[in-house]
């Protein structure tokens, strides 16, 4: 990479890092008081409470050039905090088709370690969809429906906030253009204020595929082999704007 790194980043999109977090299964009002007053509440899937310190110490440590990956919020509260520090923020969203699916396939691989898979292992694959559309809550375990997780995601859809489609950068080793992968890297690193040569960008586009604990096929349509027509068009119908807007409908 030729140039200097001359921003703040942080990519709102995987693990948080070292810090941790406590599963919480407090109403969406009850969450709202404990963004406000104790710790931050991020993962959209499993909503999470992480400490309010050990974030901002997180914030103020990142130095130029350094960025942060991680969970989305699941409030407008650590976003409102990342723009006071004028971090430039990257959001990265797919098909929410191929989001459920990808869902349930990660949970199976987890097994016990994930709380839902006690509920799902009980039930034939169809089912399993249907819970996951809905959403669970019980003595076990408890997870908004996919349409809340969606809801969730509002906040983060404005103009100061950088969104990236999975399916144009994922390039044609999962169904994808590599032409509109390379102008969607091209425009990213513009956004990020990054000088990058050719052979950069060409080292990046080659190892953009895989290689990740959460990657599965890294096929854009693989969910169309398994959900019904009937859930199909309920997500469709729950998160009707969404997809609309990102032109997933």
């Amino acid at each position: 990479m030729s140039g200097s790194l001359d921003y703040r980043g942080v990519v709102l999109r995987r693990e948080m890092g070292r810090i941790r977090s406590r599963y919480s299964k407090l109403s969406r009002k009850i969450r709202k008081q404990f963004d406000d007053r104790r710790g931050y509440i991020i993962g959209i899937m499993n909503p999470s409470e992480f400490q309010r310190e050990a974030i901002d110490k997180l914030f103020q440590i990142t130095e130029d050039g350094q960025f942060i990956q991680g969970h989305l919020g699941y409030s407008d509260v650590i976003l409102n905090k990342a723009l006071s520090l004028k971090y430039k923020l990257v959001l990265t969203i797919r098909n929410p088709l191929a989001v459920l699916r990808s869902r349930f396939h990660y949970i199976m691989k987890q097994k016990e370690r994930n709380p839902a898979y006690k509920i799902l292992k009980k039930v034939d694959e169809e089912t399993a969809f249907d819970i996951l559309i809905e959403g669970y809550s019980g003595e076990e375990c408890s997870f908004p429906s996919l349409q809340a997780c969606y809801n969730a995601i509002q906040p983060w859809l404005r103009e100061e906030v950088h969104i990236v489609k999975f399916e144009s950068i994922i390039g044609p080793k999962g169904g994808g253009s590599k032409q509109i992968q390379q102008e969607v890297i091209q425009s990213l690193v513009k956004y990020l204020n990054i000088d990058i040569s050719k052979e950069k960008l060409s080292r990046i586009v080659s190892n953009l595929y895989g290689g990740t604990r959460t990657f599965d096929k890294g096929k854009i349509d693989s969910w169309r082999d398994e959900l019904t027509n009937a859930q199909i068009q309920k997500v469709r119908m729950d998160i009707e704007p969404f997809m609309k807007q990102f032109g997933y409908f």
